[in-house]
């Protein structure tokens, strides 16, 4: 898993320039809730792959049988960072978008969305049908928090 103490603003939004994956639904609820975040809507997804300087094309991959097991097997995992490794190719960014899946939220429902090509088609549409064990190489959490409107802080801010 990869955390940053670096937020970027994306409209009213402070977004994590990267992910932390893989993770799991319940888990990304659990991670987000935890740290004062909560899940990006759809919408945002979309707003953050837009405002993001670095875009990778997602690295797909084919399954036998398409189970838990078999998608966040440890070799599937381990290759999955390297490849995005490899893309990256010790470029810079401010905000990188591309390298998964993000678990959000839309109508109160948890599930996963994203994973842009290079013209901003998401791959995955809304989906909530998974369980919330489900984990795979292809799912990332986007830690979000609600920006104040008058500064780059988070509004959670202001109560410490």
């Amino acid at each position: 898993m990869t955390m940053t103490d670096s937020w970027v603003r994306v409209g009213d939004w402070l977004v994590a320039p990267d992910y932390i994956a893989p993770v799991g639904i319940g888990e990304a609820m659990k991670l987000a809730v935890d740290r004062g975040c909560v899940l990006p809507s759809p919408e945002l997804v979309d707003a953050i792959w837009a405002a993001a300087d670095l875009r990778l094309e997602p690295h797909r991959r084919t399954f036998v049988h398409w189970t838990m097991a078999e998608m966040s097997a440890p070799d599937v995992i381990l290759d999955q960072a390297r490849r995005i490794t490899e893309a990256i190719n010790g470029r810079s960014f401010r905000l990188l978008a591309g390298t998964h899946k993000d678990v959000v939220m839309k109508d109160g429902k948890v599930g996963i969305y994203g994973w842009q090509h290079s013209n901003g088609k998401a791959i995955q549409d809304f989906y909530s049908g998974h369980a919330l064990a489900w984990k795979d190489y292809s799912q990332g959490l986007r830690l979000v928090k609600k920006a104040c409107p008058f500064d780059s802080f988070a509004c959670d801010t202001l109560d410490e």
